[in-house]
């Protein structure tokens, strides 16, 4: 089944948003790129051969993507922390708002998807999901920790708003 998937997304912190200015993980790049050569299954690939992934760039913002399968849509801006603090208040700009603002207008939404750091792995690799509102507002660390989860299932959970 491996051999036979086309794979247009490696995985979620690797080619979902381009990743720009976001060179944290080339031990698992590597990784991806030797298992993608070899036809190899590598623990961080998650075949998701449907949804096509864009970063947002006409709109001021950055560390915005938007995932499409077929006609539906989902903007998702990155964030990254490196600790839970008491109060978890992402740095959202401006230009942000105003995006948030536009996508409301019609009917859209943009999720934040706040990556922490695990100071094991050094890696980011854990998440969680805010709300526009949740993001410019902030929520506290016990909502941050009961919603935390690992990249793989953020990824599911984006495929099945998609869906």
């Amino acid at each position: 089944m491996f051999q036979e998937a086309q794979i247009k997304l490696k995985c979620w912190f690797h080619n979902l948003a381009q990743r720009p200015n976001y060179r944290r993980y080339a031990n698992i790049d590597m990784d991806i790129d030797e298992a993608l050569k070899n036809n190899t299954y590598s623990p961080h690939l998650l075949i998701i051969d449907d949804i096509k992934s864009e970063r947002v760039t006409d709109q001021a913002v950055e560390d915005v993507s938007k995932y499409t399968l077929n006609a539906r849509s989902v903007y998702v801006k990155h964030v990254f922390i490196n600790e839970l603090k008491d109060q978890i208040k992402p740095t959202i700009s401006a230009s942000d708002i105003d995006f948030f603002r536009a996508l409301d207008q019609i009917s859209m939404y943009c999720y934040v998807l706040v990556y922490v750091k695990n100071y094991q792995t050094k890696q980011y690799d854990s998440a969680f999901f805010l709300d526009d509102y949740e993001a410019i507002q902030g929520v506290g660390k016990a909502e941050a920790q009961s919603r935390i989860t690992d990249l793989t299932s953020i990824s599911k959970i984006i495929r099945t708003v998609l869906l």
